[in-house]
Order: structure tokens, then C-alpha cells, then sequence
């Protein structure tokens, strides 16, 4: 366990909104935040960002679980973050439970979509 704070807030960065993660250096924690799916490192605030998107929160409390506290209070009521991404939802409905067979249009949709999940 690494005893760092990581405080986890929402800024405006590029006019859109993200999620910033702030914590004194240590390579085990970039290399964590590294593995989150669009971390990226603003030069000019000297923070990790990341865009907000549903199940943004679940994700980084996974990757820094058990390597370093969390401060999440200024966004933890956040109702997106918190909220179960889209693509688990498409992913959980199968071409089985269906009622009616997909025509060759949406077929080659589900492919496309179910190679991205």
C-alpha cells in the first residue's frame, strides 16, 4: 500500500468537462492512472484527467483499491459518474433474448458494436 491521498474532483479542461486526479508523484500511481481507459496528463495544470463518462468512479476506485486512499467528496453525489456505463447495459442483452430475428442492417450494427464492448 502506498500512502498517498489521491483527491479525485471535476474541472473544465479543453471547454469540456473531466475528472482530475491530484497526488504527489509516485511511479506506482502513474502507472495506475496510466492503465485507465483516456487518462491523460494536462502539462499546463500538472494533473491526470479524464473525460466524464457513466461508471467513471467505479473504475478508478477498482484501479487504486488497496494502492492508495481516494478522496471523492467533492464528486461522489455526482449522478453520472456513479451510474452504470451504456455499453455494460448493451452487453448484458443478447441476439437470444431478442423476440424477433435481426435483419442483415442490424446484424452487421451488433457486430461493430459487440467488437468495441
Amino acid at each position: 500500500m502506498i500512502n498517498s491521498i489521491v483527491y479525485v474532483n471535476k474541472m473544465i479542461h479543453d471547454q469540456r468537462e473531466v475528472v482530475k486526479l491530484e497526488f504527489s508523484y509516485h511511479e506506482e500511481l502513474v502507472r495506475l492512472v496510466k492503465s485507465i481507459p483516456g487518462a491523460r496528463w494536462s502539462n499546463m495544470y500538472r494533473i491526470w484527467y479524464i473525460e466524464k463518462r457513466a461508471g467513471l468512479l467505479n473504475e478508478v476506485q477498482t484501479c487504486f483499491k488497496g494502492k492508495a486512499y481516494l478522496d471523492c467528496k467533492a464528486i461522489k453525489n455526482e449522478p453520472l459518474l456513479n451510474a452504470e456505463p451504456d455499453d455494460v447495459v448493451i452487453a448484458k442483452t443478447t441476439l437470444h433474448n431478442l423476440s424477433k430475428p435481426l435483419n442483415s442492417k442490424q446484424r452487421a450494427r451488433a457486430k461493430q458494436y459487440a467488437l468495441l464492448i
